[in-house]
C-alpha cells in the first residue's frame, strides 16, 4: 500500500502544480482527480457502499461529500474543498462537526487533496488542539516518507487505530514541554558547578544523558508498566523545581509570599515587594544585552530576548528587550544567581519572606 500510495501522491501532485487554477474553481474536479485517487490508495473502495458512502444524506439532512466505514460502522466523514480555500476556517469546522453528529463519528478530515487535516470531532478544545494529523503534499516535494506514513493512520486497514494514534501524539508533545522542563532544570542547577563551559553545551550534554540513560529516574529504557512509571513520577515529583515547569507557570498562583534582594557589591541595592520588579530591575541593571548573551532559557524559550511571548508573561525592558517573568520567587533568584557566576558579578541574592519585608530597611 505504502508504494501504491507514494505512486498516487506523485500523480496527484503533478496534476495540481499543472492545474492549480482549474482545481481552485472546480470542486468535483478536485474531488475526483485528487481526492479520489488518494482515498483508494488509503484502501477505500469508492465503489463499495458497505465502505464508502458519497453524498449521503444523514439523520440531520445534511449532505457530508464522504462517510468511510469499517465493519458497517461509520467511521469517517470526510469534507472535500477547492484548492485555495483555507481548510483552517471557523464555518467549514462548524459544517464538518455538524455532519459528525448523527451517527456520532469521532473524526474527520477536511481536503483538498494537497492539504489533510485529521480532527477530533467531538471536542471543546481550541481548533488546533483538535489536530490529530496535518498533512501539506505540495510542500514535501520528493520526499514524502513522513507525509504517506501520516496518511496511513486514516488507510482502511489502520483506521481503527487512530484513537491510538491521538494519544500517542498527544503524549509526544506532552512529553517534548516536560523533557524542556527537565533539560533547563538540570542545566539551571549544573551552571553554577561547572566553570567555562556555556549553557548551551550543557544543555546539549543533559538532553544526551536523558536520552541515553537507562538509569534514568531507574525506569527501563523500553518498560510499559504505568504502575511503575506512577511510583516513581510520585517519588520525583516532590522537590520543588529549580526552573519553571508547567506545574508553577499557572495563571491561578497564588499571592507570592515572598520577595528578592538584590545587594551589588558597590553595596547598591535592589528591593522591591513583588520578586518581578526586582528580578527585572536587576537584569536592566546588569545589561539586558549581557544577560541574553548568557542564553537562558525559560519554558523552553530565551529568557531574555528581543521578540516578545503569548504564552507566558513577558516584561519589556530597556525599550526592545522582552524578559519571562511567570516563574515563582525561588526559580527567579536561581536565574539572578547564575547570571551572576556567569558575568562574575558577585551579587548576593536573598529570598525575603512577605512577614519579614519590613525589617528590610
Amino acid at each position: 500500500m505504502k508504494e501504491t500510495l507514494h505512486s498516487t501522491i506523485l500523480s496527484v501532485v503533478a496534476k495540481y502544480e499543472k492545474k492549480r487554477d482549474y482545481y481552485s474553481t472546480n470542486e468535483t474536479a478536485t474531488r475526483t482527480q485528487l481526492i479520489d485517487p488518494i482515498l483508494s490508495s488509503l484502501g477505500w473502495d469508492l465503489s463499495d457502499p458497505d465502505t464508502v458512502l458519497p453524498n449521503q444524506k444523514n439523520e440531520n439532512g445534511d449532505i457530508p461529500d464522504y462517510v468511510l466505514l469499517r465493519n458497517s460502522e461509520k467511521i469517517l466523514v470526510v469534507e472535500a474543498k477547492k484548492i485555495g480555500i483555507s481548510l483552517k476556517n471557523d464555518k467549514i469546522i462548524s459544517q464538518i462537526t455538524k455532519y459528525s453528529s448523527r451517527p456520532k463519528i469521532k473524526f474527520g478530515v477536511l481536503t483538498n487533496g494537497i492539504q489533510w487535516l485529521v480532527l477530533e470531532l467531538d471536542s471543546k478544545q481550541s481548533f488546533e488542539d483538535r489536530i490529530v494529523i496535518e498533512v501539506d503534499l505540495a510542500t514535501t516535494y520528493d520526499n514524502y516518507d513522513t507525509e504517506i506514513n501520516k496518511l496511513l493512520c486514516i488507510s482502511y486497514e489502520e483506521i481503527e487505530k487512530l484513537e491510538s494514534k491521538r494519544i500517542q501524539t498527544k503524549l509526544e508533545e506532552a512529553w517534548k514541554i516536560h523533557f524542556d522542563d527537565i533539560c533547563n532544570a538540570a542545566t539551571l542547577n549544573l551552571s553554577p558547578k561547572v566553570k567555562n563551559i556555556n549553557t548551551e553545551e550543557i544543555r546539549k550534554f543533559v538532553s544526551q544523558k536523558l536520552s541515553t540513560d537507562e538509569n534514568f529516574l531507574n525506569i527501563p529504557k523500553h518498560t510499559t508498566d504505568i504502575g511503575q512509571i506512577s511510583a516513581v513520577s510520585a517519588t520525583v515529583s516532590s522537590p520543588e523545581p529549580l526552573i519553571s515547569t508547567p506545574a508553577n507557570i499557572s495563571t491561578k498562583r497564588k499571592a507570592p509570599q515572598s520577595t528578592l534582594k538584590v545587594t551589588f557589591p558597590n553595596e547598591k541595592t535592589i528591593f522591591h515587594t513583588k520578586a518581578k520588579d526586582v528580578f527585572l530591575q536587576t537584569i536592566t541593571t546588569i545589561g539586558a544585552e549581557q544577560v541574553m548573551k548568557i542564553g537562558l532559557i525559560c519554558c523552553g524559550l530565551p529568557l531574555v530576548s528581543l521578540q516578545g511571548n503569548q504564552q507566558y508573561d513577558t516584561h519589556i525592558i530597556s525599550d526592545k528587550y522582552y524578559v519571562i517573568t511567570n516563574t515563582d520567587t525561588k526559580t527567579k533568584a536561581d536565574y539572578l544567581k547564575t547570571i551572576s557566576e556567569k558575568l562574575n558579578l558577585g551579587l548576593l541574592i536573598e529570598v525575603i519572606l512577605k512577614k519579614d519585608i519590613h525589617t528590610q530597611n
